[in-house]
């Protein structure tokens, strides 16, 4: 089982400089059409795992819990968004081991996070839960993450092409009225994973 002794370990601080054009990266990766994201206006509310991917990542390779990742899976998330990012925002995110645990065999480590703009505007709380399938610990952790990982796979500058089959155009907010509801259908290309791999920093091999 991995050590318990580690609930409450503290990770450094990372900062992350917000740009708009790795919002409309994001935005093309994720097939979202929003013009506010286009514009460079504000990013997506889930681009909050584009700032946060490094801080989790380096939990996750850390050697002290030396969790198996080869077993490991994404289990529980939960992020509560207090305000979105913006084009020139430095954001700091930090986060903690907030528990570990074994059930039924499996290791769970939750991890807890939060994210705050230039003047202590906080603007995420996240919560992410790693499940280590069949417990135990890797015997030979890696302390960091190597290589050169390539981001540029989108051509930026315009909103990806129509791929939504059978949806209207995208309604405004204000247009949108409490009881409404939406059916989407999106179809997925074969490269759509590589896409959103390269735009978020998430490089887990199911999406490449």
């Amino acid at each position: 089982m991995i050590d318990p002794r580690f609930v409450g370990k503290l990770y450094d601080p990372i900062r992350y400089q917000v740009g708009a054009e790795k919002i409309r990266e994001y935005a093309g990766a994720t097939l979202d059409r929003c013009p506010r994201y286009w514009d460079g206006e504000i990013a997506p509310p889930m681009f909050a795992v584009v700032y946060s991917a490094r801080l989790f990542l380096n939990m996750l390779f850390d050697p002290d819990l030396a969790m198996d990742l080869g077993r490991v899976v994404h289990g529980e998330q939960s992020f509560e968004f207090l305000d979105l990012a913006r084009p020139g925002d430095e954001i700091v995110s930090d986060g903690r081991v907030a528990k570990i645990f074994e059930k039924r065999g499996n290791d769970f480590v939750v991890f807890e996070s939060s994210a705050r703009r230039q003047g202590g505007e906080e603007l995420l709380r996240a919560r992410w839960t790693f499940v280590v399938r069949g417990g135990g610990v890797d015997p030979a952790p890696t302390a960091e993450i190597s290589g050169d990982m390539a981001r540029d796979w989108l051509v930026p500058g315009q909103p990806p092409p129509d791929l939504l089959t059978g949806a209207p155009a995208p309604r405004r907010v204000s247009e949108v009225q409490e009881g409404d509801r939406f059916e989407l259908e999106r179809f997925v290309d074969r490269y759509r994973p590589i896409l959103y791999a390269g735009a978020s920093g998430d490089f887990n091999p199911i999406h490449i």
